[in-house]
């Protein structure tokens, strides 16, 4: 499985965001925060092989982990990124799609930034005309909406337990707005579609765009 459109392979370290307790014998229980790494994709692929610290190894659900910072994080794991497309290359990838559908691009205007671009509500004639301004071209209406994702080095300082030493590390955030920050851009998403599609089911706020 994908979690938020994360291809996971063997090898990857996984991080666990909620606690599981296993079902089955060949399951493998967890608690939140454990780091896990992955052995291979089961025939079911919301689910995989994997190993704990200890040296155990079982099934696990892997919409309750995500990448940790012993994997790469690089945008090109996530299906829903797309590179450095255009605003309308962007609209036509997501033509057609649900209410909620979404992708990830290069910012066209502020370099190194990114824009998500979500599906909202379908764009209505009086919507159209409201749009229009006498004496400018008229631009096609779009129920495409565009978001400019800041991204920031911020400086995290964390200390083992029990000692006085610490080591400070610069984490990538991202924000919409450089009032909320994220240190994982999947969490900014999950937020952001929330709000900017709520028509739209609960199962079906989060939806990835054919590639």
């Amino acid at each position: 499985m994908t979690q938020m459109g994360v291809a996971y392979k063997a090898g990857d370290i996984v991080s666990a965001t909620y606690s599981f307790r296993k079902d089955k014998n060949e399951d493998l229980s967890f608690d939140r925060n454990d780091k896990l790494k992955i052995i291979n994709i089961a025939k079911d692929s919301n689910w995989a092989h994997a190993k704990n610290s200890s040296g155990e190894t079982g099934l696990i659900p892997l919409n309750y982990v995500q990448p940790s910072d012993g994997s790469p994080k690089r945008l090109t794991n996530f299906t829903w990124y797309h590179g450095r497309i255009t605003r309308p290359e962007s609209e036509k990838v997501l033509s057609g799609q649900a209410v909620g559908s979404f992708l990830v691009r290069d910012s066209d205007l502020y370099a190194g930034d990114l824009t998500l671009c979500v599906v909202g509500p379908p764009v209505t004639e009086s919507n159209e005309s409201d749009t229009a301004v006498e004496g400018y071209t008229t631009v096609p209406a779009t129920n495409v909406q565009h978001y400019h994702i800041i991204r920031k080095q911020i400086e995290s300082k964390k200390s083992a337990d029990g000692s006085q030493f610490s080591a400070i590390s610069s984490i990538t955030h991202y924000s919409l707005d450089e009032f909320d920050w994220f240190s994982s851009l999947p969490d900014l998403i999950r937020v952001s579609i929330y709000y900017s599609a709520p028509t739209c089911e609960r199962s079906e706020r989060i939806r990835l765009p054919s590639p």
